[in-house]
C-alpha cells in the first residue's frame, strides 16, 4: 500500500512538473504575449529617459493590435506604453499587467473590451486559468505593496491543477495545421511592443439586432466593481484614470449601443472622445478578428487617440444622451416611444 501512494505521488508530481514546464517553456501564447510585454519593458526604458511621466494602456489583444506606441510618439510627441495583452486571460489579469507599469504622475488608459464588462458576468470575465499562470509568470504585478489581484488558495489550487484542455489543443494542432501559434514574435511584433496583424478579414460586419443588443448596454455587476476597483487603486497611488472604447468591427447603428455604455462607464471615470464611439464598419481595416485592425486600421485608430490626448477630448454625459436621444433610444438604451401623433395621417379639411 506504501509503495502505491509513493507512486502515485511521484506521478502527481511528475504531471504537475510537465505542466509547469509546458507553460513556461512551450505554451507559444504565454511564450508570445511574455514577449510582448519584455518589448513593453524595453520600451519603457526608451520613453522614460526623456518623458517624466506616461500614459500606459490597459486592455486585450484589441488593444495590442490596435495602438502603436512608435507612432504616437512620433506623431504626437506622447510616450505611451502598450500593456495590453489577450482577452482570454480576463480582464481582471488584463487590467492588473497594467499597473506594474504605473507611477505618480502617469496616466492609466483603460481598454477593457466591452464583452468583457457587460452582459451576463462569466468567471472567465474575471480570470482564466491561462490568465492565472500568465500573471504568476509575470510576476511583476506582485512588487506592488497595494494592487487589484491578490492570489488565494483556491488560486494555486487551480493553476496546480493545470489546464489539460489548452494543453491538448496545443499538443493536437500540428496535425491538423501548419501553425502551432498563429502569431509569431518576428512577424508580429515591433520594437515597441505593437502587434501587427495584416491578414484580410474580407467579411461584413456581424448584424447589429438592437431588440438584443441594446438591454446588455450597460455595466453589469462585474464590469462595475473592476471599473471602480481601478479608479480606486488609480486614485490612491496619485494615476490618472480614463476609458477609451477600442474600435470593433460592426454596423455603424451599433454606435447608439456603445454610446448607451460608455455613458454609464462616465459615472466612473473619464471617456476619451472617439466620434467613432467603437465602430469601425470597414472589413478592409480588420485582419484575422473583429476585434484586431491591421496596419491601417490601427494607424487611424492610433492618429485619433493622439488626438484625443493632444485635445484632452473628453465625452460629456449631455453629449451621449443627446447623441442617444438622436437615434431613438432614452439615457437607458431603451426605445424612445413614438411621437403621439406618429401613427395619424393628415387630412385634407
Amino acid at each position: 500500500m506504501k509503495k502505491t501512494l509513493i507512486i502515485l505521488l511521484c506521478s502527481v508530481l511528475i504531471g504537475l512538473g510537465l505542466v509547469a514546464y509546458f507553460d513556461t517553456h512551450c505554451d507559444p501564447e504565454k511564450i508570445f504575449f511574455g514577449e510582448a510585454l519584455a518589448r513593453s519593458d524595453h520600451w519603457q526604458e526608451i520613453i522614460e529617459r526623456e518623458h517624466p511621466n506616461k500614459y500606459v494602456l490597459a486592455g486585450g489583444s484589441s488593444s495590442r493590435t490596435g495602438i502603436n506606441p512608435a507612432l504616437l510618439l512620433r506623431h504626437d510627441g506622447i510616450p505611451l506604453v502598450n500593456a495590453a495583452t489577450h482577452a482570454g486571460f480576463g480582464a481582471t489579469v488584463n487590467s492588473e499587467l497594467a499597473l506594474a507599469y504605473l507611477k505618480k504622475g502617469d496616466t492609466l488608459i483603460v481598454a477593457i473590451e466591452p464583452d468583457n464588462l457587460t452582459g451576463t458576468s462569466y468567471d472567465s470575465h474575471d480570470y482564466t486559468t491561462s490568465g492565472l499562470k500568465f500573471l504568476i509568470h509575470q510576476h511583476k504585478p506582485f512588487q506592488h505593496d497595494t494592487h487589484l489581484f491578490t492570489p488565494s488558495t483556491e488560486h494555486y489550487s487551480t493553476i496546480l491543477r493545470g489546464d489539460s484542455t489548452t494543453i491538448l489543443i496545443r499538443l493536437l494542432k500540428p496535425l491538423f495545421s501548419d501553425e502551432l501559434y498563429r502569431y509569431t514574435i518576428d512577424k508580429n511584433l515591433t520594437p515597441s511592443g505593437w502587434m501587427p496583424v495584416d491578414r484580410n478579414w474580407q467579411k461584413q460586419p456581424p448584424p447589429f439586432i438592437a431588440e438584443q443588443k441594446m438591454p446588455t448596454a450597460k455595466l453589469n455587476d462585474f464590469g462595475k466593481k473592476l471599473l471602480t476597483d481601478i479608479r480606486d487603486w488609480c486614485n490612491r497611488n496619485g494615476i490618472r484614470v480614463v476609458y477609451s472604447l477600442p474600435r470593433a468591427l460592426g454596423e455603424n447603428k451599433a454606435r447608439a449601443y456603445y454610446a448607451s455604455l460608455i455613458l454609464d462607464i462616465s459615472s466612473i471615470m473619464p471617456v476619451l472622445r472617439d466620434p467613432a464611439l467603437g465602430v469601425n464598419s470597414n472589413p478592409k481595416e480588420f485582419a484575422d478578428t473583429v476585434n484586431h485592425l491591421n496596419s491601417k486600421g490601427a494607424t487611424d485608430a492610433t492618429l485619433e487617440l493622439g488626438r484625443e490626448l493632444r485635445e484632452q477630448d473628453y465625452w460629456t454625459r449631455e453629449e451621449l444622451k443627446q447623441y442617444l436621444h438622436n437615434q431613438g433610444y432614452d439615457e437607458t438604451g431603451h426605445p424612445l416611444p413614438p411621437p403621439a401623433n406618429s401613427s395619424h395621417h393628415g387630412t385634407l379639411p
